[in-house]
């Protein structure tokens, strides 16, 4: 505010060493120029001048198209957080894991609104231990402000890193509140200032009808607004069932909507 300007160049005009400057007019320029250059968008481009010929790739093809937004969704011990680790891990080390056959070795980061830092490192090394491979370089980071309002200094981590692989966990908590149409649109918005060549997977949950639905044999949809599912590239429903007498889940991943490539 004022005051805070007022009180910063007073202590700026104490270092001077005489010189003379009107330091208000000088802050408020930078500051203006500062805000101008946050919100300029990329510079436009003449597409009959691009090259058209832009495949459309996947990290784990049908899955996980590369550079986009995939949601995994389902109920909450549907073990969609371990799908996305497995994916993780086969990312990070090249190494297929059942479907997950990644096309290319990411740097890869985990973006955690839901846990903390052990039971993540935990589930991670029961991923490794099970599947027979060492547990690889995954950066982690704890958040507990909504993604909007620290986007900026996690995309500085993230380039930093060289992170071109990211799993949000979840997307209730990073959008800040209720799923509805004015969080998650500003959501999506942020996760695509994430970067252009940043491949991002996020977990989702399911409303309590959406348990009956899936109960009762039928599809179910992300938690929340329809923008979840529309700003999407991929979503996949995910819902785990239980053998008889036997200490063995079955998960199944179904694609529920797509944008390109294959159902």
């Amino acid at each position: 505010g004022a005051q805070s300007i007022s009180s910063l160049c007073k202590g700026v005009d104490s270092q001077a060493n005489g010189a003379v400057l009107d330091w208000p007019l000088a802050f408020k320029y930078t500051l203006g120029k500062a805000w101008d250059l946050f919100n300029t968008p990329e510079p436009m481009v003449d597409l009959s001048g691009e090259d058209l010929d832009d495949p459309l790739t996947f990290l784990f093809d049908p899955y996980v198209p590369e550079d986009e937004l995939t949601i995994l969704y389902g109920d909450g011990a549907s073990l969609k957080s371990y799908i996305a680790l497995m994916m993780a891990v086969a990312a990070a080390t090249g190494v297929p894991i059942g479907p997950f056959e990644p096309q290319s070795v990411k740097t890869v980061a985990i973006l955690d609104w839901e846990t903390r830092k052990g039971v993540v490192k935990r589930r991670l090394r029961r991923v490794c231990a099970g599947l027979g491979v060492e547990v690889p370089h995954v950066h982690y980071l704890w958040l507990d402000r909504p993604l909007v309002d620290t986007v900026e200094a996690i995309r500085r981590e993230l380039d930093r890193r060289a992170v071109d692989f990211v799993v949000i966990d979840s997307i209730a908590v990073a959008a800040g509140g209720d799923i509805k149409a004015e969080l998650v649109i500003p959501l999506m918005a942020a996760i695509r200032r994430l970067g252009e060549h940043v491949t991002k997977v996020m977990i989702s949950h399911i409303s309590a009808d959406a348990v009956e639905q899936q109960e009762k044999g039928r599809k179910s949809r992300p938690l929340g607004s329809v923008f979840v599912r529309n700003l999407a590239r991929k979503t996949h429903e995910v819902k785990r069932t239980r053998k008889e007498d036997v200490d063995t889940y079955v998960v199944a991943m179904t694609p529920e909507k797509t944008n390109e490539g294959p159902e």
